[in-house]
């Protein structure tokens, strides 16, 4: 019995890694045209000017930014779920993966807000890289394709 609860531990430590592991690799590739820019402006997200308050350490507090993050996350997630080239189109693994980290990462910001800043920061910036993912993700879609 306990052997059991060992393997399940380690397994599911394991599978965490992986995870996150995963999310980095994703967040880590290139699109060819980057439309993160033009999707936050259009659409009034604050994510970029998050990640420079969270890069240049300023003192808006932390669970401000992640309440904007937040709003920047349901505001994506409604713009990808009416995209028009979707139509009725499940969310790809790679964008439900990113949102399951989404998730976690608010979790864990939330629990570690008050015991440490420096890993609430982390989280946020982490946050930030979603969103920005999420919204290249959008312009990519509602992009024309570039005639030959």
């Amino acid at each position: 019995m306990l052997t059991s609860f060992f393997i399940i531990g380690v397994s599911a430590v394991l599978f965490g890694f992986w995870f996150r592991y995963t999310c980095s690799l994703i967040l880590s590739t290139q699109a060819s045209e980057d439309h993160t820019e033009q999707v936050a402006e259009a659409n009034q997200l604050s994510f970029l000017t998050a990640r420079k308050e969270l890069t240049e350490g300023s003192n808006v507090p932390l669970a401000q930014i992640r309440r904007r993050l937040d709003r920047d996350y349901q505001l994506l997630g409604c713009l990808l779920r009416n995209s028009s080239k979707r139509g009725n189109r499940e969310v790809s693994l790679e964008q439900a993966m990113l949102r399951a980290d989404f998730h976690g990462l608010k979790w864990w910001c939330r629990l570690s807000e008050t015991v440490s800043s420096s890993a609430a920061r982390k989280a946020l910036l982490e946050m930030t890289r979603i969103l920005a993912h999420l919204a290249n993700c959008f312009g990519e879609e509602a992009t024309p394709p570039a005639r030959a």
